[in-house]
């Protein structure tokens, strides 16, 4: 939650406290979703780089001599 006064939304945010974060500046809130979709797009990338691995094995059980 961005907002420009923390203080107005405390008391209410206090019921959500495990599922928001209020940030009063613009760059709390953009250093925080940079954080964010970097550790999405690492965990995504282990598990692609996981799964072409299988694939690679997967296909040289099929490799075949040609001639």
């Amino acid at each position: 939650l961005f907002c420009g006064s923390v203080s107005n939304y405390a008391e209410w945010a206090m019921d959500y406290r495990d599922k928001i974060m209020i940030f009063d500046h613009e760059d709390d809130l953009l250093e925080r979703l940079w954080n964010d979709l970097q550790i999405t797009l690492c965990e995504q990338a282990e598990q692609y780089l996981k799964r072409a691995d299988e694939y690679k094995q997967r296909a040289l059980q099929y490799k075949q001599p040609c001639g």
